[in-house]
């Protein structure tokens, strides 16, 4: 994510070529994050003898639970950057 949001901060030009290699490696880390903690996920809940749950609906909740915390983290990033620029008044080089 740095990569992508060059930051003269951090020493990152602004630059094309910068912004595509942050999201080629946003594109291939993802899913090497999040794909294999599913199955212990998915253990975790089948372990929980109390729960009925029907395995067809876990997976389709867990994959929105992790959709949905990616989709807000992308949001919130730039909106609290807005606000720490306004509140620490950093200007942009």
């Amino acid at each position: 994510m740095f990569l992508i949001g060059t930051s003269p901060y951090l020493g990152l030009d602004r630059s094309s070529t910068t912004i595509m290699i942050g999201l080629l490696l946003l594109g291939v880390s993802a899913p090497m994050i999040s794909i294999p903690v599913l199955p212990d996920m998915l253990e975790a809940i089948e372990d929980a003898d109390d729960l009925n749950y029907d395995m067809e609906e876990v997976n389709n909740i867990i994959a929105s639970v992790f959709v949905t915390c990616t989709g807000v983290g992308e949001a919130i990033g730039p909106i609290l950057n807005s606000i720490l620029k306004e509140f620490y008044g950093f200007e942009r080089a």
